[in-house]
């Protein structure tokens, strides 16, 4: 079952940074070079300097970002604009954000999580890719270090084990708010009993990941490099074999799950041609035209008991279609050996059944977008060719296939808000 443990957490020292909402950052994944840029330009210690070398640091020919990220971390520990805590903590983290339609809060328990194999405790749901995985794990080698939490929800559905932790944790030692409006609160609990008490609590429950799967495979893997390597260490618990993470309870009322859709570029058919294209496949609906026509389709989808449904737009002449598959078949025997829940994910559907046929064939381009309104916006104004919104799958469509070994295909989920990067920083040399 999952392990947790209080750590000394690495933080940055108010002293040196006046300012903390312009030192955090956005997951690594999920920044572009123009957020890049901002956060470099918003302060000279932003953390987006240790996270994205590749992209932050300003190396010359033949200097490795990742070895001058590691000469970073040490320099900013050694000059105090990072400092330790005194005391093995767990910490308390706090989302605040708008949603519809009241404004909601999720909490999370920051500790450092015992890394596991798959299945043993410890589940992940998404299909990961090679570039991704190479380069966190140079950046692990390299700096020794976390810098940014992998994502899990453990099982309680009470989340008395959150109760506890607001219970107990100390007044916030960061409260800032970001960009897009997010409010982070941390704050940190360190009585022994407690301590134990929630770390007792997790280790009775199941834990799923939520994101973070790259870096969660990339940490297994140090780990037993360096068992391989270093053989007379990790029976005591080497800092190596754990990894930093943000675990939120199951019944959060803030677990949100954010629709991923699909953006096409390059395809210019039109909604005849579409149709023509998936009839074969799918129960087709009319929904009209223009933008209000993509919010109907996308209301049709939400309020629908029939799933899997998508909406396909069409820029050339601004059709909105309501898809309906008529069987599941061709995908089960493309497929076989899945879940009937895995078949039935709106995400697969599009994927084998939509995408296959519309980009695939086309050589299109295939895009990520999760704000549905953004994304009809941009239909309208011909920004893109043609857009399908496809709905995201539940917390307990997560659970399910990943406790039967199944993964979802990439970019399947999005949870809203993202973690900050920079909160606290656990190092290996130093846990």
């Amino acid at each position: 079952m999952p392990e947790i443990a209080p750590f000394r957490g690495w933080r940055y020292n108010e002293r040196v940074v006046d300012d903390l909402a312009r030192v955090l950052a956005p997951p690594y994944d999920v920044v572009d070079s123009n957020t890049v840029q901002a956060l470099l330009d918003a302060s000279p210690y932003n953390v987006i300097r240790l996270e994205l070398p590749t992209a932050a640091l300003q190396t010359t020919s033949g200097r490795c970002p990742y070895r001058e990220a590691a000469i970073l971390l040490r320099d900013w520990a050694r000059h105090s604009v990072l400092v330790r805590d005194t005391a093995p903590t767990l910490y308390l983290y706090e989302q605040q954000f708008s949603a519809s339609p009241c404004p909601l809060t999720r909490t999370a328990i920051i500790a450092r999580l015992r890394l596991a194999p798959p299945g043993e405790g410890i589940y992940p749901h998404e299909q990961t890719m090679s570039g991704p995985k190479a380069d966190r794990r140079r950046l692990l080698e390299w700096t020794r270090a976390n810098v940014s939490p992998i994502f899990g929800i453990y099982d309680d559905d009470t989340n008395s084990v959150a109760s506890t932790m607001r219970e107990y944790a100390g007044q916030p030692t960061l409260d800032v708010v970001d960009r897009h409006g997010v409010r982070h609160t941390l704050r940190s609990v360190t009585e022994p009993a407690i301590v134990r008490q929630i770390c007792q609590a997790i280790q009775a429950a199941d834990l799923f990941i939520a994101d973070g799967h790259h870096r969660y495979e990339t940490a297994l893997r140090h780990a037993h490099f360096c068992h391989s390597v270093y053989q007379d260490i990790g029976a005591a618990g080497d800092p190596a074999d754990y990894v930093l993470a943000a675990l939120v309870p199951s019944g959060d009322p803030g677990l949100v799950i954010w629709p991923t859709h699909r953006a096409i570029r390059g395809s210019r058919l039109d909604s005849r041609q579409l149709h023509s294209m998936l009839a074969q496949s799918f129960d087709i609906e009319h929904v009209g035209h223009g933008p209000d026509a993509g919010r109907d389709a996308w209301q049709r989808l939400n309020a629908t008991t029939r799933l899997p449904a998508l909406a396909i737009g069409t820029a050339s002449d601004q059709t909105w279609l309501v898809l309906r598959p008529k069987s599941i078949e061709p995908i089960r025997r493309r497929y076989p050996g899945h879940s009937e829940r895995w078949y039935r994910l709106a995400v697969t559907v599009a994927h084998e059944l939509v995408l296959s046929k519309v980009a695939e064939r086309n050589r299109a381009e295939v895009r990520f977008e999760h704000d549905t309104e953004r994304l009809i916006s941009q239909l309208s104004r011909r920004s893109l060719d043609i857009a399908v919104l496809v709905p995201p799958p539940t917390i307990q469509d997560l659970k399910a296939l990943a406790r039967s070994g199944e993964r979802m295909p990439p970019k399947s989920t999005f949870f809203y808000p993202k973690l900050a990067t920079g909160l606290v920083i656990y190092r290996h040399d130093a846990p």
